[in-house]
């Protein structure tokens, strides 16, 4: 590059990594000792930080919403078994008597002062009904660990002074799921919309999804009870689409195996938004073969990685997190 430039030759000088991760440069600060009059530096960091994320909504309003970064000596792992510590918050696979599932505890910082402690046990009800996924160099993998559990637990809040606040008792259903991949997602994913309910006696989820390689979509439609699993390829349709923060969604989906099964989700309320992830509530109909028909609210989700390319939009997401 430099001959094709008519520049004098050129020498590379590889520094230490940096451990700040705030880098800001000026005009006339070089960060080696190099008198070069023509100088250029590529700055290239693949930090990365431990991360715990908690949500606390009531009647689709969010109550609490916190994200916290921490250092890598905050975290631990175990390699034998099932369990890691971020901070002062820890998440452990646990088993009894009475069956087997997680114990969840978070303690963390609020923005603008304040704490949140909260404790969960998970039972799994429907579990490990899948092979859990190869992951391959490259690929995302969505991974539904648990489509039915029964969880209890109790969240406290507390302001500046450390006085509680708040003190909620939760029991209820819950759902397991996380993708995972082995680069950043929107190298991987070019969007995908998923979700799930629960009824009585069985969960239905369902995931429409493109790549980036080949942007065409492709949908499943899942099936659970408590000792089984029916994964079938669906066709859908889309009805009226909105938009927040860039992010498009249909406010009416439709997905059908196109015999007997057939999934009407229509987006009731925004719950929890960013550059490239939404949350929302929907009321969900489900119509089997026999004609039974149920009906219950979900969950939704939208991942559109495809926006944190771009440094800008990270810079203002940056703006969400806690340090600790």
């Amino acid at each position: 590059m430099g001959a094709s430039h008519k520049l004098p030759p050129s020498k590379v000088i590889y520094e230490p990594a940096i451990a700040d991760r705030s880098i800001t440069t000026k005009a006339g600060t070089r960060l080696s000792a190099s008198t070069a009059p023509c100088y250029a530096e590529l700055i290239v960091t693949q930090q990365r930080f431990p991360a715990v994320t908690f949500l606390y909504t009531l009647d689709g309003k969010p109550i609490v919403k916190t994200i916290n970064e921490f250092e890598a000596a905050d975290f631990s792992a175990d390699t034998s078994t099932p369990q890691c510590t971020i901070g002062d918050s820890s998440f452990r696979v646990d088993e009894g008597s009475y069956g087997s599932g997680y114990i969840v505890s978070v303690d963390l910082p609020l923005p603008h002062a304040g704490r949140v402690r909260a404790t969960f046990e998970w039972l799994s009800v429907e579990s490990n009904l899948l092979q859990p996924p190869n992951v391959l160099a490259g690929d995302a993998s969505w991974n539904m660990v648990a489509p039915r559990s029964d969880v209890s637990g109790r969240i406290e809040i507390f302001d500046r002074t450390g006085k509680s606040r708040r003190v909620v008792h939760f029991r209820g259903t819950g759902y397991h799921d996380h993708i995972s991949g082995t680069d950043a997602f929107y190298h991987a994913i070019d969007h995908r919309h998923w979700g799930r309910v629960h009824f009585s006696d069985l969960t239905a989820v369902y995931c429409v999804k493109a790549d980036c390689e080949s942007e065409l979509e492709s949908a499943k439609l899942i099936l659970t009870t408590e000792d089984s699993i029916d994964v079938r390829i669906a066709e859908f349709e889309k009805g009226a689409v909105s938009s927040k923060l860039g992010i498009r969604y249909p406010l009416e989906l439709t997905l059908s195996d196109g015999e007997e099964v057939v999934l009407s989700v229509e987006t009731v309320k925004v719950i929890e938004s960013t550059f490239y992830h939404l949350r929302t509530i929907s009321e969900m109909t489900l119509t089997l073969g026999d004609g039974k028909v149920h009906k219950n609210t979900g969950i939704t989700e939208i991942l559109a990685p495809g926006n944190m390319k771009y440094w800008l939009l990270r810079w203002f997401s940056d703006f969400t997190i806690e340090r600790s």
